[in-house]
């Protein structure tokens, strides 16, 4: 058996920027702090990755089903059609997942073959 699954992380730091100064004190220094996040998507199929993809933001429904739409249809493009007929979707309960556009687009791409939120797994 053969599965496809989905992977979201959010990296997220602060940067400090030392020196800054105050212009209404110049005896007052302070750091200005940079926040900063990048999101991750992607997929594993057997042994390699799927088209990482980075984003930022949150991942909202509708930027989910595009996001899917966009790396399903490169990714089984270059799959022999044995192969498609063993994928399972695989994914978890998160908010993007649950709107009903994503879950009818897995549906419809994976038959009966999805597990998770919904799923028939």
């Amino acid at each position: 058996m053969m599965h496809v699954f989905r992977l979201t992380e959010c990296l997220k730091d602060k940067t400090f920027i030392p020196g800054r100064w105050e212009i209404r004190d110049m005896l007052s220094k302070f750091d200005i702090i940079l926040r900063w996040s990048i999101n991750a998507w992607c997929g594993i199929f057997n042994d390699r990755l799927i088209e990482p993809v980075f984003y930022e933001g949150t991942l909202k429904g509708q930027r989910y089903l595009e996001l899917l739409q966009d790396v399903i249809i490169d990714f089984a493009e270059n799959l022999p059609f044995h192969h498609l007929r063993n994928i399972w979707f695989q994914y978890d309960s998160a908010p993007p997942h649950k709107i009903s556009n994503v879950k009818q687009y897995l549906m419809e791409t994976f038959q009966s073959q999805v597990i998770g939120y919904g799923g028939f797994v």
